[in-house]
């Protein structure tokens, strides 16, 4: 699917736990895979945390534009290299294809 072909209706409790779970794993396992520095873990774990809180608040589309915005805000902001988020999104969006609409990362292209 392309994001023009998702329904923008709302994520179910499941889909957000879902959604919370995956996103704490990719937390979990960012310091050592990424080698962050506390502040970047910081910054990375306080964005991953906003993404996750929105997932009850807004639409699918919604949520994949704003989860795209939140973490290109970390490479703006020059608080992560741009090679390291767009892991963390390529892996986040194909862990939750089937919650987003069977996309993956391609989705937002």
């Amino acid at each position: 699917a392309r994001y023009v072909d998702v329904e923008n209706t709302p994520f179910t409790p499941n889909e957000q736990a879902q959604i919370a779970e995956q996103l704490e794993q990719i937390k979990g396992s960012a310091q050592t895979r990424y080698a962050l520095s506390d502040a970047q873990m910081r910054a990375l774990a306080a964005k991953l945390d906003e993404i996750a809180v929105a997932s009850g608040h807004v639409g699918r589309k919604d949520w994949m534009i704003l989860a795209a915005g939140v973490m290109l805000d970390l490479i703006v902001t020059d608080y992560l290299p741009r090679e390291t988020v767009h892991t963390i999104v390529v892996t986040a969006f194909q862990a939750l294809a089937h919650v987003l609409g069977g996309g993956g990362p391609h989705l937002l292209a």
